[in-house]
């Protein structure tokens, strides 16, 4: 387990590498999501385009954001061996 800091500050809370892939996970406590809570992810897919992205926050919808998977944290936790297999269950 890892995290991603770019030099002008975005980053990632959490990279997982494995044989099941990449996979990178931001966690914010916001129950709404802008272009600024999804800047790191979106960065981090700009150099790694095959990583699973997903943004753990505090809002109580799944949504996609392009490539980014939103996740309300008691789904996430709930679900949490589903995501780090990357075979995220259906949205809910």
């Amino acid at each position: 387990m890892f995290y991603w800091r770019t030099a002008d500050g975005k980053e990632v809370d959490f990279v997982l590498y494995g044989p099941r892939g990449l996979l990178a996970i931001e966690v914010k406590r916001s129950h709404r999501i802008d272009r600024t809570i999804l800047s790191g992810l979106n960065s981090f897919l700009s150099d790694y385009p095959v990583a699973k992205a997903y943004l753990v926050y505090g809002g109580d919808r799944v949504e996609q954001h392009g490539k980014i998977q939103a996740v309300p944290i008691n789904i996430f936790l709930k679900s949490l061996p589903d995501y780090l297999s990357q075979t995220p269950p259906v949205s809910r």
